[in-house]
């Protein structure tokens, strides 16, 4: 079961870790309206911290205030993006969350998307968190004596 959750975490740390990467490509105002390099790096530090939390998942129990800190970082995200999903679900002819309909002219696309990274992002911080009861206090405490030769 162990090696199971470790595997999980670095496949979490490291999709997060892509999802970092593809932030970078969000200040092109062909497809983006109004691209801002604020909200580049925003997203880019937010999918970080996600990875950083799967990558501690992984190894041993993560801290409370990390984890607390990322998913407040999830609740902002999906908050600053709600509107852009609602407006995506009720007033377009069809909801969609295709890189097709992307562009100026539509950033409910966008923010859909952005909204549903977010709250993957805030699955990933629960499951880390929910493992919390897997790992002995020990296993958090390096220094601790852990009673293994």
């Amino acid at each position: 079961m162990r090696k199971a959750l470790v595997v999980a975490n670095l496949l979490g740390a490291a999709v997060f870790a892509m999802f970092a990467l593809f932030q970078i490509n969000d200040d092109d105002p062909l497809v983006y309206e109004s691209p801002s390099s604020v909200d580049l790096v925003l997203w880019t530090a937010f999918y970080a911290l996600i990875a950083v939390v799967c990558l501690i998942g992984a190894f041993r129990r993560a801290p409370i205030g990390l984890l607390t800190l990322a998913a407040t970082a999830c609740l902002f995200q999906m908050g600053m993006t709600a509107r852009g999903l609602i407006e995506n679900v009720t007033t377009r002819e069809h909801f969609t969350l295709t890189g097709s309909q992307m562009n100026p002219g539509n950033p409910e696309v966008e923010k859909s998307r952005e909204f549903f990274g977010a709250l993957i992002a805030m699955a990933a911080v629960c499951a880390v968190a929910f493992q919390r009861r897997s790992w002995s206090p020990a296993d958090s405490n390096p220094r601790a004596p852990s009673g293994r030769q």
